[in-house]
């Protein structure tokens, strides 16, 4: 082994230089892949032989980055598997390296030293003396990657072994002395290794951080947060003064971002229990310490620090648990109430707000209401948004106090007269009207916006005060079309007057404009748009910001509107491109300089669409930055925070110039652009910048092509996906043009950035194009971009290593040629000195220290392996070197997100090429990583293998792992992550089996709300009784006490969905299962369903309503005459009272409503005394919910469930007989007010919003209600009527008039219908409903009249082409009972009877037009479709089909007659359906068949019809099913032939060759088994219709027992049967026949080896016997004319046979054969 590696590093002397790296590559990996499979004794054994091959390995050419750290790894797995242990080795590799002068030899064994000692530190203590000395004696190198790596290797050490003072000292002082440096990587080595001795020392790094303050590297800083944070957590006195002395005395926003991000480390750092510990301080620190009165003076500057304190806040926020969260809220309201300073009263309602909103319902329900109305009424404006916008997230998240704060805020404005006091309380007062549209149950909105809208009004006419009335008009806009009708002409009178035709009009009422424009989109009709667009256009020509910014947004919603955009103005895309292109200059003096100096929120007027997410470092760079107060309509709207007004005019131009532009002539916009182009031809140098990425984000074309050579990387990216997007639109030829003008500027501009630049654009052009059109330039792109990836400059091999991944991603398969070269160009670059940020210049080293081109090396392979997709499977050279190539990505710790985003890929289409072990284990390990990106790629590598195997996951979970408890702790530290809530899904159902353990889990997380470890094996083998189990929870009391308290409590969103999890788990176990474990699921159900949590009470509500559906039949192991869960109806009673209390919100208490009504119904308790708890319950609930709307339809709907299920439960009766006179007109009111809601938008009976709040109960309720009173009209119609006419306070006999409710049921039904058609919901409980509705006793004659009949008609055609089988049945039946209901009274509405007949007996028939296809080609004969439900529906169709034909005139029946031949005879044809559906239609063709037979005899005799028309058909249909040849159909085929023939007898003359065709047919198939039995009955059926046709069958019975003698003994026996007693002599000859043709042995007549053709004869001679013995005369006479020979053999039979009787019989009276013989 260790010669082979000696041996094949000295080829590379053979070898170019730059193959060497590769090389080198390749031989380490395998040796590491040899010494990891090296038997351990041999290892041992030649440890040393191989440390010193190593060694040498360390002086070959090569040795770059990726090889160094595979050469390290190779020591690490000697040293772990050696026997005297890493001390001697690492010794002798400090000596080494202490007496090295060679630099890259030193780098490298400064880089395996780094590695052992991160290993093996603790176990080298006394090492670390050497290793110091020797890494000071590196950091003084001139390499920086020396440098770097001795401050590695010593922070490696130092963070195992506690240094002496004197070690510390000298590191330290090193330190200071290399921060800064000019070197980014060396002076974030030197940080981490300052990190690496604050752990263990007490060192003052003030200067350390001051000297970092022109540093401007993002990795520096980090490092820098990493020290302070490991400072500040071990020195924690308290207090963070030096942090917040840093933060605010610094004049550096580099050194303010460190700080924040010594905040943010801290609390990934920190344990729970630490943050648990001092949560209150940091909150208070970040709140306080961040905003002190220093910033004060400058305004951008306090913006920054808000923005920080958000961010940190948020993070702080996740890092809390739900109960620290609600003691938090309590701190932060308690320091509003101490009146700090503005900005932190914003931060502090802004975080309020934010726990608020992470709790949800769980927030705590008794806010101070004091101190809210204390800053509501704060004079700054800032403080009146974000007071607004926090009473408004408190009021959706606790909707009980919506109420009391909108009748205290508006009383108090009211009240008030203060300017400044009256604007904080109106935007207050508009927040929680927008809110209330939300949250509708807890307010009555109605009377509240009217209320509103007066004092609005009034206000406008008061001077000072128009601002607030505006405010609360643009808040109204919030209870949309249905508030807003009834005011618009007033609205459009009053905004007229604000928004006067060449004056300045005002900011405020045009916002409500806006409003309206967004929230009232159905009222803008082409009339109010053209109004509303000439008020917008009245404001087009303003300087002002905020009315501009308000203009801008007006006319975005009117060009998107189909009305509004034919009004708006042709001005409008000048004012777009002004705006953007043109924007005003940038007051601040430093951004002369260049934007990235500015500090006014402004940046020389950039738009802010381009920029990137908010976050710490984002906000080092000066960004523009969002705040609610820049827009206080962001309270009004559901919209986040915005910049500025005058940023928000840039964005807003921007937009509306993308929508116009294109729409454009082509002079127009050639004009437009040559107008950009003077804009910004006179620009300044620092504001061209500005200028230039505005253009490019507003034309979005390849005009501005010189942004691509910019500095900034954000525009050359914008840039290239501008010129991409045109170049997409414009075809290949423009295409050809400008990927040869973008290579020619690659080629002859040596400019980075211009080069970049062109990189970018030739991947988003490729990108862009896609597919065919992109496959004639991927050659050509892809030599340049594998061209500039060697680049040496950073910035060039970063932007092509993107291109490339770009389209690579984008070729799909046409890229399957370029794979193997790519795949090489990236090894070769892997193993390159391009991708060390420690090498190359001081300058270079720089340019990558920042953007890592290793992690976008990554992304090509994995763009790469998604490409070659399951083909990994046989490409093993491709295959093996993306594995090898992951494989190393995944060792480097900032690589890791990438590395497991490729092996997931990797494991998806080459699961079996890599061990799969390993990456489990990795993702068990990384479940626990604190780095987001890391995170989210584990979770969805885990779920891609858990949704395909889960116990492949589980197996390899260790104690350490714990799969369980991390994904779930995970979960609760992220409630929202829907993939880790897809892992648990997928687990469950896969291991449901295991179900002991999921209740036993979700027990301890739904009643305990902690997560404490279960066990899975003890939970499997759970079979321990009552008494041992409780024996066993007294004994663990005390440890899970213990557990209770270390263990956090979790969210009570993760309970919702433990309890959602359960609910999937109930409904997929089987009953047993389930009943095992029934006192854990109540007590489960009864927990969650009594949480004082809003949203888990209504989830244990639903699980209790699970259970009772699952398990309301199962019975008592011990009691089976017992429902099981009828021992628990205590807990389930208790489980619904708090439910019914005062305090209760109405979604629990409609939810508790529901269930009760399920367990009243589910028959689990009959005696009424003994549940007279839930009865009352349920009761009660119908008095209460009088004057609440969402209880009223919840109490109606459950009564009415009752009343349905009372058909099958005997017991509700009583329940419902003393309550129905109540109930039945409630059910009718509630059914009359649904339909005027749906079906009179106009009515006064509901106004505004309560109109689709009220609708939004009935929609869920309607349908119980309808079919309760449809039930009720089946059962007993008199009563409904009777109560209907005791209760009407109208003149209306329903008795007579059924209609007279009927039209409001069939609405509804017919409505619900003709919706569901079209959303592919399903109809069937509507439509039993209807079924019930249209029975003639409650429609009476109305549903027959016009256009009702038409449109009924038309919506059941509809239905019965796309329902299910069972609602096609139900439909089938309904229509056949209006077809036999159907009156034809008088003669003059005959033609209509029979147009209405027609339309029912098409649809009758309908269902099977999917299915069949009547036409006659032998394309149409064929089935389009067969399942195991055809054969019913095709039965039911024909048959109420052919009982519809009856209620037609003679003349037009014999025409459907006609039809119904047709159709049977296309079913009988068919192959396909020979073994389901022909069987099936048999009774309904013979039902067919005996109509055609009655009509012919009552009306073809006296000449009323034409018998030929149905006899001519029936003649056709006839003859092929007796001539068709199929062997398949010859059962169906008999047993139809023989209807239709019985039927035909008296129609046809009895000597018409088709019965003889039908006999001979008939008797054939006597001779196949599949046939006989259908053919025995068709012979004996046909032989009783007539005589002459007897004969026939006789006569072929007869010929066919003489042409096949051996093969008769079945046509015998059936002679036997159909033949009278006094004709069976004559088929004695036959039967001597039989017995000579088969050679029957009489001599074993007697023997139990009689085959079947003697036992044949047996039981033919038996018969005759029977006969001689009734007719002894008779036979003796015919035997006697018989031949001599026949007689002998007859003789010696029949007396053998009676011997054998005899002795079967001991005493039976015998005649004398011998005499008869004689």
């Amino acid at each position: 082994m260790a010669a082979s590696l000696s041996s094949d590093l000295q080829k590379l002397t053979s070898l170019p230089q730059d193959k060497h790296a590769l090389y080198v590559f390749n031989t380490l990996s395998t040796h590491h892949r040899h010494l990891c499979l090296l038997d351990a004794t041999i290892l041992v054994a030649s440890s040393q032989i191989l440390l010193d091959e190593l060694g040498a390995a360390t002086r070959a050419t090569g040795l770059n980055k990726a090889n160094r750290a595979l050469l390290s790894r190779c020591y690490l797995v000697v040293f772990r598997r050696m026997a005297v242990g890493p001390f001697e080795p690492t010794s002798r590799l400090l000596q080494t390296l202490g007496k090295e002068k060679d630099e890259k030899i030193r780098t490298a064994l400064l880089s395996i030293l780094l590695n052992v000692f991160e290993t093996f530190g603790r176990d080298m203590l006394s090492l670390l003396p050497e290793l110091a000395a020797i890494c000071l004696k590196a950091t003084k190198s001139t390499s920086n990657a020396v440098r770097c790596h001795g401050f590695r290797a010593l922070a490696a050490g130092l963070q195992q072994v506690e240094p002496d003072e004197n070690i510390a000292r000298d590191v330290y002082r090193a330190i200071r002395q290399c921060v800064p440096d000019k070197s980014n990587a060396v002076c974030a080595s030197a940080l981490l290794c300052l990190e690496a001795i604050l752990r263990h020392a007490d060192l003052d790094i003030a200067h350390v951080i001051k000297a970092l303050e022109h540093m401007d590297s993002a990795r520096v800083r980090r490092a820098a947060a990493k020290c302070l944070a490991t400072r500040e957590i071990r020195r924690f006195s308290g207090e963070f003064v030096f942090l917040s002395t840093l933060y605010n005395k610094s004049s550096s926003r580099r050194t303010r971002t460190i700080v924040a991000l010594t905040y943010e480390e801290m609390l990934m750092q920190a344990d729970v229990t630490w943050i648990a510990q001092h949560w209150e301080t940091l909150l208070l620190s970040l709140v306080n310490d961040l905003q002190m009165s220093s910033i004060e003076t400058d305004p951008f500057k306090a913006l920054g620090a808000r923005a920080h304190v958000q961010l940190l806040l948020r993070r702080f926020n996740r890092a809390l648990d739900q109960e620290h969260q609600l003691l938090a809220i309590k701190r932060l309201i308690l320091h509003v109430r101490t009146a700090p300073s503005r900005y932190i009263l914003v931060s502090c309602l802004e975080e309020v707000a934010s726990l608020i909103e992470m709790l949800g319902c769980a927030a705590p329900q008794n806010f101070e209401m004091d101190a809210l109305m204390f800053v509501v009424s704060h004079p700054t404006a800032a403080v009146h948004v974000a007071a607004a916008h926090a009473v408004k997230t408190i009021c959706l998240n606790v909707p009980s106090l919506l109420s009391n704060f909108i009748a205290a805020v508006f009383t108090q404005l009211k009240e008030t007269d203060q300017e400044q006091e009256m604007c904080g309380l109106s935007l207050a007062l508009g927040a929680l009207l927008t809110a209330s549209v939300r949250r509708p149950l807890y307010v009555s909105l109605d009377s509240i916006a009217a209320q509103v809208f007066d004092f609005a009004t009034s206000n406008l006419k008061v001077d000072g005060r128009e601002h607030v009335a505006w405010i609360l008009i643009a808040a109204l806009q919030s209870l949309g079309p249905s508030f807003v009708r009834s005011h618009l002409s007033q609205l459009l009178l009053l905004w007229k007057n604000a928004l006067p035709r060449g004056g300045e009009g005002s900011e405020w009422a045009l916002t409500s404009v806006y409003c309206f424009l967004r929230q009232c989109r159905s009222l803008l009709t082409a009339d109010v748009a053209k109004r509303v667009a000439t008020l917008v256009g009245n404001c087009i020509q303003t300087r002002k910001d905020d009315l501009r910014r308000r203009t801008l947004q007006c006319l975005l919603e009117l060009n998107s509107h189909v009305n509004g955009g034919a009004t708006a103005m042709d001005d409008c895309i000048s004012l777009a491109l002004t705006s953007f292109a043109n924007p005003a200059p940038s007051k601040d003096p430093m951004a002369l300089v260049t934007i990235a100096t500015a500090a006014d929120n402004y940046r020389s007027g950039l738009s802010s669409l381009a920029a990137q997410g908010l976050s710490l470092e984002v906000l080092n760079s000066n960004a523009i930055l969002p705040a609610l107060e820049h827009d206080y309509l962001a309270v009004l709207q559901e919209i986040e925070a915005s910049p500025s007004s005058s940023t928000q005019c840039i964005d807003l131009g921007i937009q509306l110039f993308r929508m116009l532009y294109p729409k454009q002539s082509p002079q127009v916009q050639a004009s437009l652009l040559a107008q950009a182009q003077q804009f910004l031809s006179k620009a300044t140098a620092a504001r061209k910048q500005a200028l230039l990425t505005n253009l490019v984000l507003g034309f979005e074309t390849e005009s501005f092509k010189e942004a691509m050579s910019s500095s900034d990387s954000d525009l050359r990216n914008l840039a290239g996906a501008a010129l991409g997007k045109a170049v997409s639109t414009k075809g290949s030829a423009h295409a050809s043009a400008q990927v040869d003008e973008l290579v020619d500027r690659i080629v002859n501009d040596r400019d980075p950035n211009t080069r970049a630049g062109c990189t970018i654009a030739l991947g988003h052009i490729h990108a862009a194009l896609g597919g065919i059109a992109a496959r004639y330039h991927l050659k050509r792109i892809l030599n340049v971009l594998v061209s500039l990836a060697a680049d040496p400059h950073p910035t060039v091999h970063l932007c092509a290593l993107q291109a490339l991944a770009r389209t690579i991603s984008s070729s799909g398969l046409n890229f399957a040629q370029h794979t193997s070269s790519t795949l090489a160009l990236l090894l070769r670059l892997y193993t390159s000195d391009l991708l060390d940020e420690t090498a190359g210049s001081t300058a270079t080293s720089n340019l990558a220290f920042d953007n890592d081109a290793t992690s976008v090396l990554a992304e090509c392979a994995d763009g790469l392996i998604n490409l070659l997709g399951p083909d990994l499977e046989d490409s093993a050279t491709s295959r093996d070197l993306l594995v090898k190539l992951v494989g190393e990505v995944l060792q480097d710790p900032s690589l890791v997100a990438v590395g497991l985003r490729c092996s997931q890929h990797l494991a998806l289409f080459a699961p079996r090429k890599i061990d799969m072990t390993s990456y489990i284990l990795s993702l068990h390990f990384y479940l626990k990583s604190h780095d987001d990106a890391i995170r989210n790629a584990t979770v969805d590598g885990l779920y891609q293998l858990v949704r395909v195997d889960a116990n492949q996951v589980i197996q390899h979970s260790s104690i350490s792992s714990r799969f369980d408890t991390a994904i779930w702790t995970l979960l609760n530290a992220d409630p929202s992550c829907d993939t880790v809530k897809d892992i648990i899904l997928a687990w469950l159902l896969q291991t449901q089996h295991e179900y002991n353990y999921w209740v036993d889990l979700f027990g301890q997380i739904i009643i305990r709300q902690r997560l404490t470890e279960v066990d899975r094996s003890a939970s499997a083998a759970r079979e321990l009784s009552t008494e041992t189990r409780a024996a066993e929870d007294e004994g663990a009391s005390l440890e899970q006490a213990r557990q209770e308290a270390r263990d956090a409590v979790l969210r009570w969103q993760t309970c919702k969905f433990a309890i959602k999890s359960l609910a999937k788990l109930i409904s997929v176990l089987a009953m047993e299962h389930l009943a095992n474990r029934v006192a854990d699921l109540v007590r489960i159900a009864f927990t969650a369903a009594t949480s004082p949590v809003e949203g888990l009470r209504i989830e244990g509500l639903t699980l209790l309503n699970l259970l009772i559906e699952r398990l309301k039949t199962a019975a008592d192991p011990e009691f089976p005459e017992q429902p099981l869960l009828e021992q628990y109806q205590a807990q389930l009673a208790s489980a619904l009272t708090p439910a019914f209390g005062a305090d209760a919100p109405p979604a629990v208490t409609a939810s508790a409503i529901h269930v009760c009504a399920v367990f009243i119904s589910s028959g689990i308790v009959r005696d009424v005394e003994r549940m007279s708890r839930v009865v009352r319950m349920l009761s009660g609930s119908l008095d209460e919910a009088a004057y609440h709307g969402m209880l009223r339809t919840a109490a109606l709907a459950a009564w009415a469930r009752l009343q349905v299920m009372s058909i099958e439960q005997d017991y509700l009766r009583p329940i419902l007989s003393e309550r129905l006179h109540h109930l039945l007109p409630l059910w009718l009111d509630a059914l009359k007010d649904y339909a005027r809601l749906k079906f009179e938008p106009t009515s006064d009976l509901f106004t505004s919003v309560s109109r689709e709040t009220t609708l939004t109960f009935y929609d869920r309720a309607w349908l119980n209600i309808v079919h309760a009173v449809a039930t009720l009209l089946d059962i007993d119609r008199a009563f409904v009527f009777n109560v209907l006419g005791e209760k009407s306070s109208d003149d209306i006999d329903y008795r007579g008039e059924p209609a007279a409710f009927f039209m409001v049921l069939f609405g509804i039904c017919y409505e619900s219908l003709a919706h569901a058609s079209l959303e592919g919901r399903g109809n069937y409980a509507t439509l039993q409903a209807l079924r019930s509705i249209l029975s003639p006793s409650v429609c009476g004659d109305v549903v027959f009249s016009e256009p009702i009949f038409t449109e009924l008609t038309d919506l059941f055609g509809r239905l019965l082409l796309t329902e299910g089988v069972p609602s096609q049945l139900l439909l089938v039946d309904t229509i056949h009972m209006l077809g036999l209901s159907h009156p034809n009274t008088s003669s003059n509405l005959e033609q209509g009877f029979v147009d209405q007949m027609f339309d029912l007996a098409r649809l009758t028939i309908l269902p099977l037009t999917i299915v069949f296809s009547w036409d006659q080609s032998e394309q149409g004969k064929e089935v389009t479709q067969i399942d195991a439900s055809l054969p019913k529906l095709a039965r039911t169709c024909l048959a109420h089909f052919v009982d519809l034909t009856e209620r037609f005139p003679p003349i037009i029946r014999l025409d459907l007659y006609n039809a119904m031949f047709h159709v049977f005879g296309n079913v009988f044809q068919a192959l396909q359906t020979q073994a389901t559906v022909v069987p099936a239609i048999l009774p309904p063709f013979r039902a067919f068949c005996a109509k055609v037979s009655a009509t012919l005899h009552e009306h073809g005799q006296n000449g009323e019809v034409d018998a030929g028309m149905l006899v001519g058909p029936a003649r056709y249909i006839l003859r092929k099913l007796v001539t068709a040849q199929e062997d398949e159909t010859v059962n169906n085929r008999v047993l139809a032939s023989t209807i239709l023939a019985n039927a035909l007898v008296g129609a046809l003359q009895p000597q018409d060759k088709l019965f003889a065709k039908h006999a001979t047919f008939v008797v054939r198939a006597l001779s196949n088994a599949a046939s006989r039995r259908s053919a025995e009955w068709a012979c004996k059926t046909t032989y009783a219709a007539h005589p002459i046709v007897a004969r026939l069958i006789l006569t072929e019975l007869t010929r066919h027992v003489l042409d096949d003698p051996r093969a008769g003994g079945a046509l015998l026996s059936l002679l036997f049967d159909l033949l009278e007693t006094a004709d069976l002599p004559a088929l004695i000859p036959l039967v001597l026949l039989f017995v000579q043709a088969n050679e029957v042995n009489e001599l074993k007549i007697e023997s139990h080896e009689a085959n079947e053709n003697t036992l044949i004869t047996i039981n033919l001679l038996s018969r005759l016997l029977d006969h001689v013995r009734d007719e002894p005369v008779s036979f003796k006479m015919y035997v006697s004319q018989m031949p001599l020979e026949q007689r002998a053999m007859l003789q010696s039979f029949i007396l053998r046979l009676q011997g054998k009787q005899a002795g079967d019989k001991d005493s039976a009276p015998q005649i004398s054969l011998r005499t008869a013989f004689a």
